[in-house]
């Protein structure tokens, strides 16, 4: 139960990402040109997330059922962000693709506090998590299990197994995200000037 991608295999989950943002790029002559991009960018972004995060916790699933752990509480923690982004992606491809008007609620311009609904509260909540377990939780907890195993054998392999594999796709995702976001702002300044 395990899947060993290489670094470049996993960087090919940021395609999605980079092209959402090329495609943001391109000249627009309308509004509405630039709305329906913009959509599609939001689709390509999410799906990007979601790859990484789904691999991620095929890992740590792998690694719950290898280890023989009873914790259902970590693989439903893990299992959530995948559901909220399968249901996320399921959504914008309705609201992009099939369904293409805007929402009756629909404000050009910013954000402001009187259609921010509770529907983008809880998403904001949803990506919260989705970001802190991605970040944090999944990784700690298959090290600390990996330290509670005694054979120093045993250990290795599950640090090569999962350990190492969860931490290849995390500096993946951070280096990726973070070399893309930084490509954009060169773009959009020399675009500026």
């Amino acid at each position: 139960m395990q899947v060993r991608l290489k670094y470049w295999q996993i960087t090919l989950f940021i395609l999605p990402f980079l092209l959402g943002n090329l495609l943001l790029e391109l000249p627009h002559h309308d509004l509405s040109t630039y709305q329906e991009r913009f959509r599609i960018a939001e689709f390509l972004n999410a799906l990007s997330i979601f790859l990484f995060v789904f691999y991620q916790a095929y890992v740590v699933w792998g690694f719950v059922k290898t280890s023989n752990i009873k914790s259902k509480l970590f693989s439903i923690n893990a299992l959530i962000p995948v559901v909220f982004f399968s249901i996320y992606c399921i959504s914008l491809i309705y609201f992009t693709f099939i369904r293409t008007i805007p929402p009756s609620n629909y404000v050009p311009g910013p954000v402001t506090k009187d259609n921010f609904t509770t529907m983008g509260i809880i998403i904001l909540l949803f990506i919260l998590h989705a970001a802190i377990t991605f970040l944090f939780i999944n990784g700690l907890f298959v090290s600390n299990q990996i330290k509670k195993i005694q054979d120093p054998e045993t250990q290795q392999s599950l640090r090569t197994s999962f350990l190492g594999p969860m931490k290849t796709v995390l500096k993946t995702a951070l280096y990726s995200f973070g070399a893309a976001l930084l490509i954009i702002i060169i773009v959009d300044m020399v675009k500026i000037t």
